[in-house]
Parts: C-alpha cells; sequence; structure tokens
C-alpha cells in the first residue's frame, strides 16, 4: 500500500542503485584528495574559534595515548560539546600536540563525505553525472574550502547524518538497514546537538513506513545520547534553561525567529560566496525555488530526508546562538543541491528534458563556486605567507581577508598570542589559574585552568594570580577586568604595537 502526502510515491518495490564508480568517479575523488591534503596540512593553528581548541582538548582527554591533565579532568565536565568528534580524534592519536594528524582526520572524514552526498544524489537523481557535478561544487564551496582547515565537527556529522539518510534511500528498505539508519543518527546526536534533528525525523519515518519496527529504531537511535547523558559529559550550559527562556517568551521568540531567519538565508548564500553579490542573491531565489520543489517531493513521498530537513529548519530557526547558525545550515546545503536539481528534473515532465536541466544547474552551480572560490585559491597558491606566519597559509584569516596588509596585521597578532599562552605554561606556577577571555586558547596552550574574571563593583579579590589580555575587539573589555596593583609577567609585541599582556596579581600575605 502507498503511502503519500499529495504525491503518488513508495512503491513496494526498492528503487535500483546504480552505485557510483568508475574511472569519472574516482578521478573526481583523487584530485579532491590531491587538492585537500596539502591544503589543509598547511593550517597548522587552532585556538581562534573556540570549539576548536575544546575539541582538541576533549580528544586528549579520551586518547589513552595522552597523560592525564588537571586541565582535562576539568574540560571533562564542563565542556558543552558532544563528545563523539573527540573521542574520534583521540582514539586515533590526534589532540592537541598532534594538530596536523588531527588535519589529516578530519580530511578523510570529508572525503569519506564526500563520498555519501554522491551516492545519496545518484540513489534521488539516478544520474552520475549529475551527482559527480554536485560532488565537485560542494567540494568546491567557499565554506567547504574554509571548514576544511578548521578542526570543527562539521564533517564527521556530515558523514553520519548521510549515511543514516542513505540507509533508506532505496525505498522500502529492509530491517537491517533502519537499524543501521538509527546507528548513524545516534552518532551524528552525539557529533552535533542538532542531530537530534535527525533521530526526531527518523521516527517520524519509522512510524509512517515501519510501524513494526519502531521501538527497535527509537532504542538504537536513542541509545548513544542516554550513554552521553550517563557518563555525565558537560553541563557548564543549561541549554533546556536557555530554550525555555528563548522560547517561552513570545516576543524574545519572534525576535529569535527573525534573527535566524535571516542568518539561515546568509549562511546559506554564504556557503557559494562568502560575499554574495545582487546577482547571485537573485540566483540564490531562483535555486531557492527548485529545492522547494524537490523537497515538497521528498516530503510528498514521506522520505526520510524530507523530514529531517524541516525538522532541521524548525530546529535552528529557534536555535538561542544566532552567531552560530551559518555553521548548522552547512550540513543541509548538500541536500538542497540534489533538492534543487530534483525540482528541476520533475517540473520539466520528461525523463531526458529532466536530466538535461539538472546537469545544467549542477554546472552552474559548480560555475559559481569555481567563481567564488577562485580568488581565495589562487592567492593560497601564489601568495605564500612570511615563514614566521606560515602556519595561517590556508587558514580563512588570510584566504578570506581581501586586504593583505589587515590579514597580515591580524595573524602577527594572532602569532604573538599564542606565543605568550605557550610561556604562560612555565611562567605561570603549577596548579594556578589564569583569567582570560579566550579561556578555551588559553588552556589548549598554556595547559592551566583559565575562565574570564569576575566583574561588578563589588567583586572579591582575584582567585587566579595571573590574567591574560589579547589585543582581540574584546581588548577593551578584558582591560577593564584587571584588579589593581597587578605586576606585568610577560609582552609580546607586533610592529603594530601590543598583542598580548600577561600580568600577575601580588600574592597577599
Amino acid at each position: 500500500m502507498a503511502i503519500h502526502l499529495g504525491l503518488p510515491v513508495l512503491t513496494s518495490k526498492p528503487t535500483p542503485r546504480p552505485h557510483v564508480g568508475g574511472l569519472a568517479w574516482m578521478l573526481t575523488l583523487l584530485a579532491i584528495a590531491a587538492w585537500y591534503f596539502p591544503f589543509t596540512a598547511s593550517a597548522r593553528f587552532a585556538g581562534f574559534m573556540a570549539d576548536d581548541a575544546l575539541y582538541l582538548l576533549m580528544a586528549d582527554f579520551f586518547s589513552p595515548f595522552h597523560p592525564r591533565e588537571p586541565v582535562l579532568t576539568y574540560l571533562r565536565s564542563m565542556s558543552h560539546l558532544p563528545p563523539f568528534y573527540s573521542v574520534v580524534l583521540g582514539f586515533l592519536g590526534a589532540g592537541s600536540t598532534r594538530i596536523a594528524f588531527a588535519h589529516v582526520i578530519q580530511t578523510t572524514l570529508m572525503l569519506a563525505a564526500l563520498h555519501q552526498i554522491t551516492r545519496l544524489a545518484e540513489d534521488i537523481l539516478q544520474d552520475r553525472t549529475t551527482a559527480l557535478l554536485l560532488l565537485g561544487g560542494f567540494a568546491l564551496a567557499p565554506a567547504t574550502l574554509l571548514f576544511s582547515t578548521e578542526i570543527w565537527s562539521e564533517f564527521l556529522y556530515l558523514l553520519c547524518a548521510t549515511t543514516s539518510i542513505l540507509c533508506l534511500s532505496r525505498g522500502n528498505a529492509r530491517a537491517r538497514c533502519w537499524l543501521a539508519a538509527a546507528v548513524f543518527a545516534g552518532l551524528a546526536a552525539i557529533t552535533r546537538g542538532s542531530g537530534i534533528a535527525l533521530i526526531g525525523a527518523l521516527l517520524i519515518t519509522a512510524g509512517i513506513r515501519k510501524r513494526q519496527l519502531f521501538l527497535p529504531v527509537a532504542g538504537v537511535a536513542l541509545l548513544p545520547l542516554i550513554v552521553v547523558a550517563s557518563a555525565r559529559f558537560g553541563g557548564s550550559i543549561d541549554y533546556l534553561g536557555i530554550f525555555r527562556r528563548k522560547v517561552g517568551d513570545p516576543v524574545v521568540l519572534g525576535e529569535v525567529l527573525v534573527t535566524n531567519a535571516t542568518a539561515i538565508a546568509s549562511g546559506l548564500l554564504r556557503s557559494f560566496a562568502l560575499a554574495p553579490s545582487l546577482g547571485l542573491q537573485l540566483c540564490g531565489s531562483v535555486f531557492g525555488l527548485a529545492a522547494m520543489m524537490g523537497f515538497y517531493k521528498r516530503l510528498g513521498r514521506c522520505e526520510f530526508d524530507g523530514f529531517y530537513v524541516i525538522a532541521y529548519l524548525g530546529l535552528i530557526l529557534i536555535w538561542p546562538f544566532p552567531e552560530v547558525v551559518y555553521r548548522l545550515v552547512y550540513p543541509i546545503v548538500p541536500l538542497l543541491m540534489i533538492y534543487a536539481c530534483d525540482g528541476v528534473k520533475s517540473a520539466t515532465g520528461a525523463a531526458r528534458a529532466g536530466k538535461v536541466w539538472a546537469r545544467g544547474l549542477s554546472i552552474l552551480l559548480l560555475i559559481t563556486v569555481i567563481t567564488s572560490s577562485a580568488p581565495m585559491l589562487w592567492k593560497y597558491v601564489t601568495s605564500p605567507l612570511p615563514a614566521a606566519l606560515a602556519d595561517f597559509r590556508a587558514s580563512r584569516y588570510w584566504l578570506a581577508e581581501e586586504d593583505a596588509n589587515v590579514a597580515l596585521r591580524d595573524i602577527a597578532a594572532k602569532q604573538a598570542m599564542i606565543r605568550i599562552m605557550r610561556q604562560a605554561r612555565d611562567v605561570v606556577p603549577v596548579g594556578a589559574c589564569i583569567y582570560s577571555l579566550d579561556p578555551q586558547a588559553t588552556m589548549l596552550y598554556s595547559r592551566h585552568l583559565s575562565w574570564p574574571a569576575e566583574t561588578g563593583a563589588n567583586r572579591a579579590a582575584p582567585l587566579c594570580r595571573y590574567h591574560l589580555l589579547l589585543s582581540d575587539n574584546r581588548f577593551r573589555q578584558a582591560s577593564a577586568t584587571l584588579w589593581p596593583g597587578y605586576i606585568v609577567e610577560r609582552v609580546e609585541r607586533t610592529p603594530e604595537g601590543v598583542a598580548a599582556i600577561l600580568v600577575r596579581y601580588p600574592q597577599k600575605n
């Protein structure tokens, strides 16, 4: 019996899978790997995007090869990040002392995710050529280029989520495929908090299409979350409390919805171009319309990925941290690209013409991302940084900044910040803590406990004897938190001025 939401669907006979393979696919993936492994190996820095420092420190905690340190024990109870990405890094031997190897793992995860995305595109579109064109478009997108140089969980999440969807992409999947989808959905949820939308979508799909498997699927999918909750990882951020405050008040909820909707649209455009032109925005509107057509087709067929997209977008619409919404949008970009091609393919009404239109749209997407990424690629190839700053050659701070002088000043300051944080490892006594507005980076390089200083007129004497000030856009805010009577221990300068200061508060008798 067919189940549908307004469209003819779900036949009981599985759709034949054409399997991605052949010389073209192998050469495409090899070309992507040949670019990305050396490219990401040039990014030998971490700590300035907060999450990367936490992932590396937690990888140290989970690693069987790394000794226990007080800072790791502290972070084990305080880190707000789901643990699976750090578990993968740690058990494979990556961590804060092996950042280069962490990038190798990250790039491998990206390539595996790209492989699964291509398989899914071929399953849905039934056209290998379009799938390969979409592979090239997503692999060369500006967002992919920049995310590949950060130690973030995007690619592991994308791999788990896409594999989960792929398990059910053939229509009437067997029981073992449902359970495999549940396994990967559960792993996605302990990789990124937003992965709970994947579990929700899977349970809705199971409730409609495989009711007899609903309980086993639910149990398998929720098991990783139960294990993590039982282990009591994290706890420094009350997410449920934040959600209640944001969603419980209708006025605040309205502001969140408007802010996040704008951030979602901006994040989608920024995935294809760092500074979207008016023309690109207009093309984006057409692309969005085509994607809506493809999405409606998948949702009408009660497909897992259709429920996932609507659940995921609904979740990030009320996400209480709008500053990270652009990152949260990234994992559904491949699905929207596939939907857009499927939408124009279906709109033509003729199989052959539809395939031509889908290929045409995928070529247009590929041209768009190549045009957007070309300046960064050219800059990386032709404009190497000075040797002292070479660790940042593949960073967003160099590639995404149009003004080379501004980028050089920013990178020199960041290098000086890293130097002073490393010096703090020896200057600060064992067991002492450091006040800092960048506690994650401070802990990564100094290996001392760190947190922001207390504020307020009637605050007590400093608990930490050391205070670190970095010359970023919060320097004025940080300097306002200094207690009087401090002694300057270390200063790091660049040609532009002071980049970082480490001060000590005298110990009172």
